[in-house]
């Protein structure tokens, strides 16, 4: 009967570690350059081909690193600046920046990205992206 028991909760043990494995995640780096120059700054988001949260990170001087689910992730790429027609600061509250920012980066990099990668799960994950207006 004690061994029964001894058995039983082994196997119990067992069955409870045998869970679904931790997505796998892989450092990427890279570049990133908008019409041949570093894109100065901006943010990157890689989101996994399975629907899972996007990892996200900054662009400084054309650089970036994050951590993103290996497999094929949808790449999107955006950068601010001041719009040209940008309203004049009218010195209320919230309005040092409101409806004065652009995304300069065209739709078809971030909002209908075609940009795609493929994040191995180990070796060497550099990925560059060269962007054109």
């Amino acid at each position: 009967m004690h061994a029964i028991r001894i058995l039983s909760l082994a196997a119990l043990i067992a069955f409870l570690g045998c869970g679904p494995a931790a997505p796998k995640v892989a450092k990427v780096s890279g570049t990133v350059k908008f019409d041949g120059a570093p894109l100065a700054k901006g943010e990157i988001m890689f989101s996994p081909a399975t629907g899972a949260v996007p990892a996200m990170a900054p662009i400084t001087d054309g650089k970036y690193q994050v951590e993103a689910r290996a497999g094929k992730n949808r790449v999107e790429i955006r950068a601010m600046r001041l719009a040209k027609n940008a309203p004049k600061n009218t010195g209320g509250p919230g309005s040092e920046s409101a409806g004065r920012d652009e995304n300069y980066i065209p739709d078809r990099y971030n909002d209908n990205s075609s940009l795609s990668a493929e994040v191995p799960e180990s070796g060497s994950n550099a990925i560059d992206f060269d962007l054109k207006k």
